[in-house]
Parts: structure tokens; C-alpha cells; sequence
């Protein structure tokens, strides 16, 4: 099922519309992008349901565990897909009906019903951009001033309102995870955590370098200056180690690990020692 919706229905008997042939709309990542193929999904929806029934299946409760979780996410968006196309295929009954009648409370109805298979259509093709392996997860921003000395500087601070601000719009939490503060204004590099679903599918357009041409408030001739600052993004996951390490000899070994997560979900670096002999 494709985004667009070409439908002709001429009379109550007349043929029902049929999706077109699924296909593809390539986009600069070179992926599919604001597409949903109805039959596509059924069929991996059926691959998954069958490796559930494969023996061993639960032999390593993480991917069995994946797997389940990606069969429910295609199984809900093949049931919101068909939903909208139910709702669209109402909608051209009650025209027929309101061309037949010129009934008002129908054409209001009508109208009502329109202007929400819009909205929700709307919404949901613009969930189906976001399909890259990590556009779902948490984001870590980096912002790193480049070249202008304290233009620099104030123009990472700037970027890094601008985030802010865009993360509470869009009811994101945010932690400033690392910040080291330039020699007379503004930052010289921050690390910001933004942990919301999607935030790096949003932010992907985000990363590359950053250009500000303005008069310089840092300036006494008040000359035109040009400054420069990188942007970087990386997902968000949370790990959960397990396993045995084995040591033969002796000696004594020091062990550091950090978990890679959200910071409202990260638990402290943890370290152990130990002797072995």
C-alpha cells in the first residue's frame, strides 16, 4: 500500500478500489521512504511468526525476545494501515450517498470524517520516514565549536538553546551530559542526551557543520564574521552484559565497565578487582 491513494468507484455495484502494484520511493539514504507495503509486511510478519515455531527457539531469550517485539510492532502498523484503508473506503460510500441525497447532516459527516482520515493519514506517513535501523532510539548530540575563537564558541551555545528549546517542544527530556565552557563566552564542545522516541530519526538532518555569518557582538569595529561549529549524532542503547571471562595464570586483574545508555537510564561505571592464581 503506498502512501498516495488512487481510488475510482462509480456506482454502489461498480468495481472496488485495489491497491496499485507496491513499489519503492527511493530517498538520498538510498532506502525506502514515506511508503508502507501492505503485502511486504504481511510477509515478514509471516517469517517471524515462523521462527517462533522452530525448535530452540527459546534458547537465547534476547533474540527470541527481538523477534517477538518486531512482530508486534509490523502486526499493530499492518492493523493501523488496514484501519485507514476501511475508514477511506467508508468515506467514498458516504459520497456516493451525499451526491444521491444532498442530505447536509451527511455532507457534514462527511466533512468531519475527511478531515480525520487526513489527520491521521498525515501522521502515520510521517511515522513511515523514520525507517532506518536506529531512527527510533534516544539521540547523543555532540555540538563542537570550529573555527572564530568566541564566535565559535557563542554560536555552540546558540545551537545548543536551539536544541534545547526544539526537545521541550516536542516533549523530549534532555541531560547535558558533558560541557566544557569557552575562555570568554559561550562552549567549547557539549554532549547532550536527548531521550525520546525517535530523536535520532529526527535529528539525523541535524549533523554536519554548522555556518553563522552575522555582525559580531564580540567585535569593536563591528565587522561581519563567519563561524563554524560540528554537529554530530550517535542512537542511544542501553546494553545489558553477560558472560564469563576465564583467566588462566596469575596475577591480578582490573575491570572497568559502563553501561551505554540514556541518562535517565544509566546506572554509575561500575568496577571490580580480583586475584586469580
Amino acid at each position: 500500500m503506498s502512501s498516495g491513494r488512487s481510488c475510482s468507484r462509480i456506482s454502489g455495484s461498480g468495481p472496488r478500489w485495489t491497491p496499485p502494484p507496491s513499489g519503492t520511493w527511493p530517498s538520498g539514504f538510498g532506502r525506502p521512504r514515506g511508503i508502507f507495503d501492505l503485502p511486504v509486511k504481511e510477509a515478514q510478519v509471516a517469517q517471524l511468526h515462523a521462527l517462533t515455531q522452530e525448535p530452540g527457539f527459546w534458547d537465547d531469550g534476547r533474540t527470541a525476545q527481538k523477534i517477538l517485539r518486531e512482530a508486534d510492532g509490523l502486526s499493530t502498523e499492518i492493523t493501523l494501515w488496514r484501519d485507514l484503508l476501511a475508514r477511506a473506503d467508508e468515506l467514498e460510500t458516504l459520497v456516493e450517498l451525499v451526491d444521491e441525497s444532498g442530505d447536509p447532516e451527511l455532507a457534514a459527516e462527511l466533512e468531519r470524517g475527511g478531515a480525520s482520515l487526513e489527520v491521521d493519514f498525515n501522521r502515520e506517513r510521517t511515522a513511515l520516514l523514520f525507517s532506518g535501523e536506529y531512527d527510533e532510539r534516544p539521540a547523543l548530540l555532540s555540538i563542537s565549536a570550529g573555527a572564530g575563537g568566541t564566535e565559535a564558541t557563542d554560536w555552540t551555545e546558540m545551537l545548543l538553546r536551539m536544541y534545547l528549546r526544539w526537545a521541550e517542544r516536542h516533549r523530549m527530556p534532555t541531560e547535558i551530559i558533558d560541557a566544557q565552557e569557552g575562555e570568554q563566552a559561550g562552549l567549547k564542545s557539549v554532549t547532550l542526551a536527548v531521550n525520546g522516541r525517535r530523536a535520532y530519526g529526527w535529528l539525523r538532518a541535524e549533523r554536519g557543520v554548522h555556518r553563522l555569518v552575522r555582525i559580531s557582538p564580540y567585535d569593536a569595529q563591528k565587522r561581519r564574521q563567519t563561524t563554524f561549529a560540528l554537529v554530530e549524532h550517535h542512537p542511544a542503547f542501553q546494553f545489558e552484559h553477560r558472560g564469563k571471562v576465564e583467566v588462566k595464570g596469575k596475577g591480578e586483574i582490573d575491570m572497568y565497565f559502563a553501561r551505554s545508555a540514556p541518562p535517565s537510564e544509566a546506572d554509575a561505571p561500575e568496577s571490580t578487582r580480583g586475584s586469580f592464581s
